[in-house]
């Protein structure tokens, strides 16, 4: 975890936090409300961005098909963080969320460990960034 962090300190996270955002808010059009996104050590350390893989969509609650890609811890804390953002919306006057089918998030993990059956099994220590927007 602890090489992640030293990456993310050394990398333009503003531009990394647009394009987050980007794919967060296009959630909406797809009638989605997770994407779940890869990059390689090699283009996260060198910035480019561009190479951002988006691996799949999820409704929430779509935990079954959302464990091809994280582990079940990592989908405890997605579902926290959820849960944490619903409540933000709640106490936002402007936001219209009502229950987490109006909040949309990307997550971006750095791992290069596929496996065709098991997925990719990404956990809290492969996260390098993500989004959330909501309606």
């Amino acid at each position: 975890m602890s090489n992640m962090i030293n990456i993310i300190n050394n990398i333009d996270t503003e531009d990394l936090g647009e394009i987050m955002m980007d794919f967060a808010e296009s959630l909406q059009l797809r009638g989605v409300n997770i994407v779940v996104c890869n990059i390689s050590i090699e283009d996260l350390k060198n910035e480019r961005f561009e190479n951002i893989k988006k691996l799949d969509y999820y409704e929430y609650g779509d935990w079954d098909n959302l464990s091809y890609y994280v582990s079940d811890k990592e989908i405890d804390r997605i579902k926290k963080q959820f849960e944490e953002d619903l409540q933000d919306c709640l106490n936002n006057e402007e936001s219209e969320a009502e229950d987490c089918t109006h909040i949309f998030s990307s997550f971006l993990y750095c791992n290069d460990d596929f496996d065709d059956e098991s997925g990719y099994n990404f956990e809290y220590k492969d996260y390098v960034w993500g989004a959330m927007s909501s309606n």
